[in-house]
């Protein structure tokens, strides 16, 4: 009896679950879109900088333009919220 209403009990949270489970799943997603397009615009703006240094360097000066504002293009699915 007492294991019956153990399997009842866990099966009426079995969605809820499910759902924290979508949750996590997106969070997590999220993270590592964010990372991607963090660890890219900082590769980006390293690699124009030092080009920058090594024009001067060699007297070759130039106008570099800097974007600080790195584009988020995240698909994220929210259908399930």
């Amino acid at each position: 009896m007492k294991l019956d209403s153990y399997v009842q009990f866990k099966m009426s949270f079995d969605g809820f679950y499910s759902f924290l489970d979508q949750i996590a799943s997106t969070v997590n997603n999220l993270s590592s879109s964010v990372e991607n397009v963090s660890n890219t615009w900082i590769s980006q703006e390293s690699s124009a900088a030092t080009k920058w240094v090594d024009d001067n360097i060699q007297g070759n000066l130039k106008d570099i333009d800097i974007n600080v504002t790195p584009t988020f293009n995240l698909d994220l699915d929210l259908d399930f919220l």
